[in-house]
């Protein structure tokens, strides 16, 4: 037998098909994941020589989902870094921008 399965929405789907013979009855999973949430940050911030010591220093970066599905997200920092706004909800396509201290 060949099973087709054609979802009407991009959402995960998790089913458990029942198939049942003559001799017996087993349970088949069916899972379907409909997208995920993809986050584009920097892999460096460059703080540069302009960062003297013991002063603080800010850089703005942008995180962008590029993903296809809305995501909640929260950034956490050791010291001596710090963020602003460390929590945010993105939308597919959307962006905001942080700012990081040191």
């Amino acid at each position: 037998y060949i099973v087709r399965f054609k979802p009407d929405a991009r959402i995960d789907y998790s089913y458990d098909l029942v198939v049942v013979t003559e001799r017996e009855k087993f349970s088949v999973p069916v899972r379907a994941s409909g997208g995920s949430a993809l986050l584009d940050f920097p892999d460096v911030i460059d703080f540069g020589d302009d960062c003297a010591v013991g002063n603080k220093c800010e850089r703005n970066v942008y995180v962008r989902n590029i993903g296809d599905r809305a995501t909640k997200f929260v950034l956490t920092t050791g010291a001596p870094f710090s963020v602003i706004h460390p929590d945010g909800y993105l939308a597919e396509g959307q962006a905001c921008q942080v700012a990081v201290f040191f």
